[in-house]
């Protein structure tokens, strides 16, 4: 490929992946990844201890599908919303009902709600 001063520049495939996942996330800011560690979660940037979680809330996400779904996690004053659209939500659900069995179940209980927008407490630390 030639440049306007008629250097020679290679093609960089990595620079057209770059832009394409940016192109992604500007048009989904919500689909930041998620990973999970022994210890708790990122999403993005941002870790969460499984110890520092204070609360869950489970609910459907306003304007999607039924079956579109958020976690919220509380830990530090602060409020973690995760959708199940974002990566490694699958890995995240695992590991939340590993480390809080009482979360075991959430989905279910979220359909029964009688709330069709409704937010439902999962857990709550003592």
């Amino acid at each position: 490929m030639e440049t306007p001063d008629g250097a020679e520049k290679e093609f960089s495939v990595t620079t057209v992946l770059q832009f394409d996942q940016h192109r992604r996330r500007a048009a989904d800011p919500d689909a930041t990844p998620v990973s999970v560690t022994a210890f708790g979660f990122c999403v993005g940037p941002t870790f969460v201890a499984w110890q520092a979680v204070s609360t869950i809330h489970a609910g459907r996400v306003h304007g999607m599908p039924c079956d579109d779904v958020v976690l919220e996690f509380a830990a530090h004053g602060k409020n973690l919303p995760v959708r199940a659209s974002q990566p490694g939500f699958a890995a995240l659900e695992a590991a939340m009902v590993d480390a809080f069995p009482d979360t075991a179940g959430w989905r279910e209980a979220l359909q029964a709600s009688l709330r069709p927008r409704g937010r439902m407490l999962l857990y709550c630390r003592p």
